[in-house]
């Protein structure tokens, strides 16, 4: 059987999901390393399930997503350069092989 406040609480995280920008529902998936292509709607459904658990094993990372808003989002681009350099960084390996 469902533990009475379950379904509550997974009112307030749906509404939590629902109150979040396509960006930071975005943001929250590529974490998970899951699809970040759809409708807003499609991003809830798909994000809720994680959100469930993490909420039933006592991880809330809703607080850290806003006071980390200001520096995941520094910390993306670091990561996104990242990414392009070390794409280039991929190719010299390959010129010292030669």
């Amino acid at each position: 059987m469902t533990e009475p406040g379950t379904s509550a609480t997974n009112d307030e995280l749906k509404t939590k999901l629902t109150n979040m920008t396509m960006v930071e529902l975005k943001q929250e998936l590529r974490k998970r390393k899951l699809k970040t292509t759809g409708l807003k709607n499609e991003l809830i459904l798909r994000l809720l399930p994680f959100k469930q658990l993490e909420f039933e094993h006592g991880e809330t990372d809703d607080d850290d997503i806003n006071g980390e808003d200001d520096d995941t989002g520094a910390g993306k681009n670091q990561e996104d350069d990242s990414e392009s350099d070390s794409s280039s960084d991929e190719d010299e390996p390959v010129a010292e092989v030669r």
